[in-house]
């Protein structure tokens, strides 16, 4: 069975966005300093890597990582492949057949790029908040990006996050789609249970549909 692991991994040094704490990951028992086994420790923000968003964190009050839906989570889902480099738009997006797509993961410059093993780049390619509502009229339920955020660095007030959580699309954001190739396949992407937390770190992977 052909698995893609599109999760990129979590490590000191790693890009995060601007504001957010570095990975500080340690050894707090060591087998070589004697103890009986190895004990890691780790401080990392909850928006590092591989992560969803809940709702709460763009909406004060809204619900943490448990009240996003697990059958959301996992299912059928779509790689398509985004050519322009700095932009996600809503008429390139519409270029692609959408019909019935209930997950979206977005492929761009960002995952060939390999964002993840570089210092952060604010000119990343991002979402248009165009795109953002087409998304939404298209009907997708949970959006799939390679980099950090659906917005871009510069972007103010962050217009795709705040178009997208209220409505209920689950947000999956920092993605390593080099090795998914566009078409369909089966997502699983399932968060740490934070309860009532702004965002979880997730293991995501594809299985090619047919």
């Amino acid at each position: 069975m052909t698995i893609i692991d599109i999760t990129v991994p979590i490590q000191e040094g790693m890009p995060v966005w601007p504001g957010d704490p570095v990975p500080e990951i340690r050894l707090h028992l060591s087998i070589a300093a004697g103890d009986g086994v190895n004990v890691s420790v780790a401080r990392i923000g909850l928006h590092t890597g591989t992560h969803i968003d809940a709702p709460s964190h763009f909406i004060e009050g809204a619900g943490g990582i448990e009240t996003v839906p697990l059958e959301a989570l996992a299912g059928p889902a779509r790689v398509i492949r985004i050519e322009d480099p700095g932009r996600i738009t809503a008429d390139e997006l519409l270029e692609h057949d959408l019909s019935g797509v209930v997950r979206l993961l977005i492929r761009t410059r960002n995952s060939a790029e390999r964002w993840w093993e570089k210092p952060f780049d604010p000119a990343f390619c991002h979402m248009t908040p165009e795109a953002g509502r087409a998304l939404l009229d298209a009907g997708v339920r949970l959006l799939g990006v390679d980099s950090l955020s659906v917005d871009g660095a510069e972007s103010e007030g962050e217009p795709v996050h705040r178009t997208l959580l209220p409505a209920g699309v689950v947000l999956l954001e920092g993605l390593n789609l080099l090795e998914a190739a566009p078409g369909d396949y089966e997502l699983i992407a399932l968060p740490a249970l934070f309860r009532g937390r702004d965002a979880a770190p997730v293991r995501a992977i594809l299985r090619p549909l047919g």
